[in-house]
């Protein structure tokens, strides 16, 4: 369950090909494969963690990329994996399912919404992002193109020397 371990990248991505940032973000928290031989219980508490973590993130509200890629995988988990894993019908974890996935089940309904609601959000984070990364290589393009016109004008300069 490494894989659920604090989205990093996230921070880091940016709107790719024209596609939007939610997106991106998207294929970041992709679903985990329910292993047999990982008990249930595991599973369970890796979602609540998520759930969780992206509670501070959603209070400290200065990473939102970060919160996304949280709220995806916490209710990946919840809807895709849990309901997948070979033991989720099973009698010995019949109490979980009652009290514990029926509480994740309730707050993922909650989050799924918190997710669409955030989604233009990210989408224009992502484009804000892109156009200052173009505008930035345009400068740079601007500027290197100054250096090298600079640079044969000296070089022209001293030729007629």
């Amino acid at each position: 369950l490494r894989a659920m371990a604090a989205p990093d990248a996230a921070s880091r991505a940016t709107a790719r090909d024209g596609r939007p940032l939610s997106k991106v973000l998207g294929e970041m928290a992709p679903s985990l494969d329910p292993r047999a031989t990982l008990a249930l219980k595991y599973y369970l508490r890796t979602a609540r963690n998520a759930l969780e973590q992206a509670r501070v993130y959603r209070a400290e509200g200065d990473a939102p990329k970060q919160l996304y890629v949280l709220l995806l995988r916490a209710v990946s988990l919840v809807v895709e994996t849990i309901p997948a894993h070979a033991k989720f019908g099973a009698k010995e974890n019949a109490a979980l399912l009652q009290t514990e996935y029926k509480r994740l089940r309730a707050q993922a309904v909650q989050v799924m919404a918190e997710i669409e609601a955030l989604r233009p959000k990210i989408d224009a984070i992502g484009e804000n992002e892109l156009k200052a990364r173009r505008e930035r290589e345009r400068r740079g393009a601007e500027a290197r193109a100054k250096e090298e016109s600079a640079r044969r004008a000296a070089a022209e300069s001293e030729r007629r020397e």
